[in-house]
Protein backbone atom coordinates (compact mmCIF):
# COMPACT_ATOMS: atom_id res chain seq x y z
CA UNK A 1 0.00 0.00 0.00
CA UNK A 2 1.14 3.43 -0.74
CA UNK A 3 2.16 5.85 1.72
CA UNK A 4 2.96 9.36 0.93
CA UNK A 5 4.42 10.12 4.44
CA UNK A 6 7.32 7.98 3.37
CA UNK A 7 7.26 10.65 0.32
CA UNK A 8 7.61 13.27 2.76
CA UNK A 9 10.11 11.45 5.11
CA UNK A 10 12.41 11.63 2.55
CA UNK A 11 12.00 15.06 1.59
CA UNK A 12 12.73 16.09 5.42
CA UNK A 13 15.58 13.94 5.08
CA UNK A 14 17.26 15.85 2.46
CA UNK A 15 16.08 19.17 4.04
CA UNK A 16 17.89 18.56 7.43
CA UNK A 17 20.95 17.08 5.44
CA UNK A 18 21.42 20.59 3.91
CA UNK A 19 20.29 22.44 7.05
CA UNK A 20 16.99 24.10 6.55
CA UNK A 21 16.22 23.56 10.43
CA UNK A 22 19.66 24.57 11.56
CA UNK A 23 19.57 27.73 13.61
CA UNK A 24 20.57 30.75 12.94
CA UNK A 25 19.56 30.02 9.20
CA UNK A 26 16.45 32.17 9.46
CA UNK A 27 14.41 29.46 7.03
CA UNK A 28 11.25 28.59 8.15
CA UNK A 29 9.92 25.29 6.97
CA UNK A 30 6.05 24.69 7.21
CA UNK A 31 4.38 22.09 6.71
CA UNK A 32 0.60 22.22 4.81
CA UNK A 33 -0.21 25.58 7.00
CA UNK A 34 1.61 28.55 7.30
CA UNK A 35 1.70 31.20 10.18
CA UNK A 36 2.48 33.97 7.39
CA UNK A 37 -0.79 35.95 6.81
CA UNK A 38 0.18 36.63 3.11
CA UNK A 39 0.92 32.85 2.39
CA UNK A 40 -2.57 31.75 4.16
CA UNK A 41 -4.40 34.70 2.05
CA UNK A 42 -3.24 33.39 -1.35
CA UNK A 43 -3.55 29.85 -0.64
CA UNK A 44 -7.37 29.83 0.85
CA UNK A 45 -8.60 29.45 -2.42
CA UNK A 46 -6.07 26.63 -3.73
CA UNK A 47 -7.42 23.15 -3.24
CA UNK A 48 -6.64 20.61 -5.45
CA UNK A 49 -10.07 19.87 -5.03
CA UNK A 50 -11.42 23.06 -6.66
CA UNK A 51 -12.78 23.65 -3.34
CA UNK A 52 -11.14 25.14 -0.01
CA UNK A 53 -7.74 26.18 1.39
CA UNK A 54 -4.64 24.72 -0.56
CA UNK A 55 -1.57 22.78 2.03
CA UNK A 56 1.20 21.76 0.26
CA UNK A 57 3.34 19.34 1.79
CA UNK A 58 6.08 21.72 2.54
CA UNK A 59 6.39 25.89 2.44
CA UNK A 60 9.39 27.02 2.81
CA UNK A 61 10.55 31.03 3.75
CA UNK A 62 13.02 33.08 5.24
CA UNK A 63 13.34 36.45 7.08
CA UNK A 64 16.17 37.53 4.86
CA UNK A 65 13.76 37.58 1.50
CA UNK A 66 10.41 38.53 1.87
CA UNK A 67 9.93 37.91 -1.53
CA UNK A 68 10.81 34.21 -2.46
CA UNK A 69 8.97 31.11 -1.11
CA UNK A 70 9.77 27.52 -2.04
CA UNK A 71 6.69 24.93 -2.23
CA UNK A 72 7.21 21.16 -2.26
CA UNK A 73 4.06 18.93 -3.39
CA UNK A 74 4.51 14.94 -2.91
CA UNK A 75 2.49 12.40 -4.17
CA UNK A 76 3.58 8.30 -2.88
CA UNK A 77 3.47 6.58 -6.90
CA UNK A 78 6.15 7.82 -8.60
CA UNK A 79 3.51 6.96 -11.43
CA UNK A 80 1.77 9.55 -10.58
CA UNK A 81 4.58 12.49 -10.91
CA UNK A 82 3.20 14.48 -13.77
CA UNK A 83 0.27 13.98 -16.07
CA UNK A 84 0.20 14.59 -19.82
CA UNK A 85 -1.50 17.24 -19.75
CA UNK A 86 -0.73 19.06 -16.40
CA UNK A 87 -4.27 19.41 -15.13
CA UNK A 88 -4.94 17.24 -12.39
CA UNK A 89 -3.59 18.77 -9.45
CA UNK A 90 -5.59 16.13 -7.49
CA UNK A 91 -3.39 13.31 -8.93
CA UNK A 92 -0.14 14.53 -9.21
CA UNK A 93 2.45 15.97 -7.85
CA UNK A 94 3.94 18.36 -10.76
CA UNK A 95 -0.13 19.37 -11.60
CA UNK A 96 -0.13 20.17 -7.89
CA UNK A 97 2.59 22.02 -7.13
CA UNK A 98 1.84 24.34 -10.52
CA UNK A 99 -1.50 25.05 -9.46
CA UNK A 100 0.28 26.49 -5.59
CA UNK A 101 2.85 28.22 -7.84
CA UNK A 102 0.15 30.29 -9.76
CA UNK A 103 -1.16 31.05 -6.34
CA UNK A 104 1.44 31.96 -4.76
CA UNK A 105 3.40 33.80 -8.21
CA UNK A 106 0.44 36.42 -7.49
CA UNK A 107 2.91 38.19 -4.51
CA UNK A 108 5.83 35.69 -4.87
CA UNK A 109 8.92 34.50 -6.54
CA UNK A 110 7.96 31.33 -6.52
CA UNK A 111 10.06 27.37 -6.11
CA UNK A 112 8.04 24.75 -6.92
CA UNK A 113 9.49 20.98 -6.18
CA UNK A 114 7.51 17.85 -6.85
CA UNK A 115 8.42 15.07 -5.44
CA UNK A 116 7.28 11.62 -6.06
CA UNK A 117 8.01 7.96 -4.84
CA UNK A 118 8.80 6.09 -1.29
CA UNK A 119 11.90 4.78 -2.17
CA UNK A 120 15.44 6.36 -2.70
CA UNK A 121 15.51 4.47 -6.21
CA UNK A 122 11.89 5.45 -7.05
CA UNK A 123 12.05 8.84 -6.16
CA UNK A 124 11.39 11.49 -8.50
CA UNK A 125 11.98 15.28 -7.96
CA UNK A 126 11.33 18.40 -10.45
CA UNK A 127 11.94 21.78 -10.18
CA UNK A 128 10.16 24.70 -11.37
CA UNK A 129 10.17 28.52 -10.92
CA UNK A 130 7.73 30.69 -11.52
CA UNK A 131 8.54 35.07 -10.82
CA UNK A 132 6.29 37.31 -9.20
CA UNK A 133 3.40 38.26 -11.67
CA UNK A 134 3.88 35.63 -14.35
CA UNK A 135 1.46 33.26 -15.58
CA UNK A 136 3.83 30.89 -16.68
CA UNK A 137 6.10 28.70 -14.60
CA UNK A 138 9.66 27.35 -16.15
CA UNK A 139 11.27 24.45 -15.43
CA UNK A 140 14.88 24.07 -13.45
CA UNK A 141 15.68 21.02 -16.16
CA UNK A 142 19.01 20.64 -14.67
CA UNK A 143 18.10 20.09 -10.58
CA UNK A 144 17.37 16.48 -10.20
CA UNK A 145 17.86 16.76 -6.19
CA UNK A 146 16.79 19.08 -3.56
CA UNK A 147 19.63 21.56 -2.51
CA UNK A 148 20.19 24.41 -0.18
CA UNK A 149 18.19 27.42 0.39
CA UNK A 150 21.03 29.64 -0.46
CA UNK A 151 21.51 27.60 -3.86
CA UNK A 152 17.38 28.08 -4.56
CA UNK A 153 17.87 31.60 -4.24
CA UNK A 154 20.79 31.90 -5.79
CA UNK A 155 19.36 29.75 -8.94
CA UNK A 156 16.23 32.58 -8.99
CA UNK A 157 18.20 35.43 -8.50
CA UNK A 158 20.65 34.47 -11.88
CA UNK A 159 18.19 32.72 -13.78
CA UNK A 160 16.43 33.91 -17.38
CA UNK A 161 13.20 34.74 -16.03
CA UNK A 162 14.24 36.52 -12.98
CA UNK A 163 16.46 38.42 -15.61
CA UNK A 164 13.63 39.36 -17.73
CA UNK A 165 11.22 40.29 -14.99
CA UNK A 166 14.41 42.89 -13.36
CA UNK A 167 15.02 43.77 -17.29
CA UNK A 168 11.45 44.96 -18.00
CA UNK A 169 11.06 47.31 -14.34
CA UNK A 170 14.24 48.69 -15.21
CA UNK A 171 13.07 49.55 -18.71
CA UNK A 172 9.58 50.89 -16.86
CA UNK A 173 11.70 52.62 -14.37
CA UNK A 174 13.97 54.03 -17.16
CA UNK A 175 10.86 55.08 -19.15
CA UNK A 176 9.49 56.96 -15.99
CA UNK A 177 12.98 58.26 -14.82
CA UNK A 178 13.35 59.69 -18.46
CA UNK A 179 9.64 61.68 -18.36
CA UNK A 180 10.62 62.84 -14.44
CA UNK A 181 13.71 64.42 -15.92
CA UNK A 182 11.94 66.10 -18.42
CA UNK A 183 9.43 67.68 -16.75
CA UNK A 184 12.16 69.11 -14.17
CA UNK A 185 13.59 70.58 -17.50
CA UNK A 186 17.18 68.75 -17.61
CA UNK A 187 18.54 67.89 -21.04
CA UNK A 188 18.68 65.23 -22.92
CA UNK A 189 22.26 65.49 -22.87
CA UNK A 190 22.62 65.66 -19.18
CA UNK A 191 20.40 62.87 -17.86
CA UNK A 192 22.53 59.82 -18.89
CA UNK A 193 25.52 62.01 -17.39
CA UNK A 194 23.15 62.59 -13.81
CA UNK A 195 22.46 58.91 -13.49
CA UNK A 196 26.06 57.64 -14.30
CA UNK A 197 27.29 60.28 -11.87
CA UNK A 198 24.89 59.15 -8.89
CA UNK A 199 26.11 55.44 -9.77
CA UNK A 200 29.67 56.74 -9.37
CA UNK A 201 29.13 58.68 -6.14
CA UNK A 202 27.13 55.44 -4.52
CA UNK A 203 29.95 52.79 -4.87
CA UNK A 204 31.16 54.85 -1.82
CA UNK A 205 30.38 53.78 1.07
CA UNK A 206 30.60 57.30 2.84
CA UNK A 207 28.63 58.70 0.23
CA UNK A 208 25.77 56.23 1.01
CA UNK A 209 25.94 56.79 4.23
CA UNK A 210 25.98 60.44 4.45
CA UNK A 211 23.95 61.89 1.58
CA UNK A 212 20.13 62.31 3.36
CA UNK A 213 21.77 63.79 5.66
CA UNK A 214 22.95 66.86 4.07
CA UNK A 215 21.71 70.00 5.54
CA UNK A 216 20.86 71.59 1.98
CA UNK A 217 21.00 70.87 -2.01
CA UNK A 218 24.01 72.71 -2.64
CA UNK A 219 25.90 70.51 -0.26
CA UNK A 220 24.30 67.58 -1.80
CA UNK A 221 25.28 68.48 -5.33
CA UNK A 222 29.03 69.64 -4.03
CA UNK A 223 29.15 66.00 -2.22
CA UNK A 224 28.24 64.34 -5.53
CA UNK A 225 30.93 65.75 -7.41
CA UNK A 226 33.56 65.57 -4.79
CA UNK A 227 33.17 62.03 -4.58
CA UNK A 228 32.83 61.52 -8.07
CA UNK A 229 36.18 63.43 -7.70
CA UNK A 230 37.42 61.19 -5.60
CA UNK A 231 36.23 58.13 -7.44
CA UNK A 232 38.32 59.04 -10.29
CA UNK A 233 41.55 59.20 -8.38
CA UNK A 234 40.86 55.55 -6.93
CA UNK A 235 40.50 54.45 -10.04
CA UNK A 236 44.28 56.02 -11.14
CA UNK A 237 43.05 58.15 -14.27
CA UNK A 238 45.57 60.33 -15.71
CA UNK A 239 44.80 63.80 -14.00
CA UNK A 240 43.81 65.76 -17.39
CA UNK A 241 41.25 62.93 -17.89
CA UNK A 242 39.82 63.43 -14.94
CA UNK A 243 40.01 67.10 -13.93
CA UNK A 244 38.24 66.84 -18.19
CA UNK A 245 35.48 64.10 -16.99
CA UNK A 246 34.66 65.80 -13.28
CA UNK A 247 34.29 69.08 -15.33
CA UNK A 248 31.37 67.64 -17.55
CA UNK A 249 29.59 66.43 -14.28
CA UNK A 250 30.01 69.80 -13.22
CA UNK A 251 26.48 70.91 -14.37
CA UNK A 252 24.71 68.92 -11.43
CA UNK A 253 26.30 71.64 -8.77
CA UNK A 254 24.32 74.11 -10.57
CA UNK A 255 21.51 72.32 -12.09
CA UNK A 256 18.76 74.87 -10.74
CA UNK A 257 16.14 71.67 -10.38
CA UNK A 258 18.58 69.60 -8.28
CA UNK A 259 20.25 72.89 -6.21
CA UNK A 260 15.94 74.01 -5.78
CA UNK A 261 14.54 70.67 -4.42
CA UNK A 262 16.13 68.33 -2.07
CA UNK A 263 13.33 66.20 -2.08
CA UNK A 264 13.66 65.37 -5.65
CA UNK A 265 17.29 64.83 -5.41
CA UNK A 266 17.35 62.99 -2.62
CA UNK A 267 14.38 61.01 -3.77
CA UNK A 268 16.41 60.85 -7.24
CA UNK A 269 19.59 59.35 -5.73
CA UNK A 270 17.09 56.99 -3.63
CA UNK A 271 15.64 55.68 -6.79
CA UNK A 272 18.47 55.11 -8.78
CA UNK A 273 20.05 53.08 -6.09
CA UNK A 274 17.13 50.76 -5.26
CA UNK A 275 16.11 50.17 -9.34
CA UNK A 276 19.60 50.69 -11.56
CA UNK A 277 22.73 49.93 -8.66
CA UNK A 278 20.60 46.94 -7.32
CA UNK A 279 19.94 45.64 -11.25
CA UNK A 280 23.84 46.11 -11.64
CA UNK A 281 24.82 43.95 -8.32
CA UNK A 282 22.50 41.23 -9.53
CA UNK A 283 23.23 40.96 -13.09
CA UNK A 284 26.61 41.27 -13.36
CA UNK A 285 28.38 42.71 -17.05
CA UNK A 286 25.40 43.72 -18.31
CA UNK A 287 25.45 47.12 -20.32
CA UNK A 288 22.78 49.08 -18.13
CA UNK A 289 23.77 52.57 -18.49
CA UNK A 290 23.85 51.80 -23.04
CA UNK A 291 19.53 50.70 -21.99
CA UNK A 292 19.12 53.70 -19.74
CA UNK A 293 20.93 55.33 -22.97
CA UNK A 294 18.70 53.37 -25.10
CA UNK A 295 15.37 54.24 -23.50
CA UNK A 296 16.12 58.06 -23.06
CA UNK A 297 16.95 58.64 -27.08
CA UNK A 298 13.53 56.74 -27.81
CA UNK A 299 11.32 58.99 -25.60
CA UNK A 300 13.17 62.07 -25.59
CA UNK A 301 11.83 64.63 -27.45
CA UNK A 302 15.29 66.02 -29.43
CA UNK A 303 16.64 62.28 -29.65
CA UNK A 304 18.21 62.58 -33.13
CA UNK A 305 19.96 65.65 -31.99
CA UNK A 306 22.32 64.20 -29.79
CA UNK A 307 23.76 61.52 -32.38
CA UNK A 308 24.06 58.76 -30.03
CA UNK A 309 23.61 55.34 -32.15
CA UNK A 310 24.00 52.26 -29.15
CA UNK A 311 24.67 48.33 -30.17
CA UNK A 312 21.70 46.21 -28.91
CA UNK A 313 23.11 43.61 -26.82
CA UNK A 314 21.79 40.50 -28.85
CA UNK A 315 24.42 42.35 -31.45
CA UNK A 316 27.24 42.77 -29.54
CA UNK A 317 26.88 39.00 -28.35
CA UNK A 318 26.98 37.75 -31.91
CA UNK A 319 30.08 39.22 -32.26
CA UNK A 320 31.83 38.35 -29.93
CA UNK A 321 30.60 34.29 -30.67
CA UNK A 322 31.96 35.06 -33.95
CA UNK A 323 35.42 36.56 -32.99
CA UNK A 324 35.37 33.38 -30.55
CA UNK A 325 36.65 35.43 -27.78
CA UNK A 326 38.18 33.62 -24.83
CA UNK A 327 40.09 34.12 -21.57
CA UNK A 328 42.89 34.45 -23.69
CA UNK A 329 41.80 37.26 -26.08
CA UNK A 330 42.38 41.13 -26.28
CA UNK A 331 39.37 43.13 -27.42
CA UNK A 332 39.70 46.88 -28.80
CA UNK A 333 36.91 48.94 -29.56
CA UNK A 334 37.64 52.23 -31.52
CA UNK A 335 33.83 53.62 -30.83
CA UNK A 336 32.66 52.29 -27.66
CA UNK A 337 30.30 54.08 -26.36
CA UNK A 338 28.77 52.93 -23.44
CA UNK A 339 30.86 49.65 -23.65
CA UNK A 340 28.20 47.39 -24.50
CA UNK A 341 30.95 45.79 -26.97
CA UNK A 342 33.31 45.81 -24.50
CA UNK A 343 31.19 44.22 -21.48
CA UNK A 344 29.81 41.21 -24.05
CA UNK A 345 33.47 40.33 -24.42
CA UNK A 346 34.30 40.85 -20.15
CA UNK A 347 31.31 38.36 -19.74
CA UNK A 348 32.04 35.63 -22.22
CA UNK A 349 36.57 36.16 -21.35
CA UNK A 350 34.88 35.68 -17.39
CA UNK A 351 32.79 32.95 -18.12
CA UNK A 352 35.97 31.25 -19.86
CA UNK A 353 38.29 31.54 -17.13
CA UNK A 354 36.05 29.75 -14.39
CA UNK A 355 36.61 30.39 -11.16
CA UNK A 356 40.14 31.53 -11.63
CA UNK A 357 39.93 34.84 -10.07
CA UNK A 358 43.31 36.27 -10.73
CA UNK A 359 42.21 35.68 -14.12
CA UNK A 360 39.30 37.72 -14.25
CA UNK A 361 40.93 40.39 -12.37
CA UNK A 362 43.30 40.21 -15.18
CA UNK A 363 40.98 39.99 -18.09
CA UNK A 364 39.40 43.23 -16.40
CA UNK A 365 41.97 45.06 -15.87
CA UNK A 366 44.74 44.52 -19.02
CA UNK A 367 42.40 42.81 -21.59
CA UNK A 368 39.59 45.00 -22.48
CA UNK A 369 40.40 48.64 -24.31
CA UNK A 370 38.16 51.34 -25.53
CA UNK A 371 38.03 54.50 -27.29
CA UNK A 372 35.15 56.91 -27.49
CA UNK A 373 35.14 60.54 -28.94
CA UNK A 374 32.05 61.73 -27.06
CA UNK A 375 32.75 62.11 -23.35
Amino acid sequence: MVNERRTEDLVEKRLRAHGYHDPPTGVTVEKQHSDSQRIRRLLQSASKSGNGAGKPEFIIRSEAHLGFVIVIECKASAQRHQSATLDRPRDYAVDGVLLYSAYMAREFDVVAIAVSGETEESLRISHYLQVQGSDKAVELVEAREIVSYNEYYDAFIHSDAKFRQDYESLLDYSRALNSQLQAKKITEADRGFLISGILIALQDEAFRRSYKAQQGTRQLARSVLDTIRGEFEIAQLPQARREELVQVFSFIEHSPPLINDKRFFVGLIDAIDASVNSFMRTHQFYDTIGQFYVEFLRYANNDKGLGIVLTPPHVADLFVELAEVNRNSIVFDNCCGTGGLLIAAMRAMVRDAGPDEAKQTNIKNAQLYGMEYQT
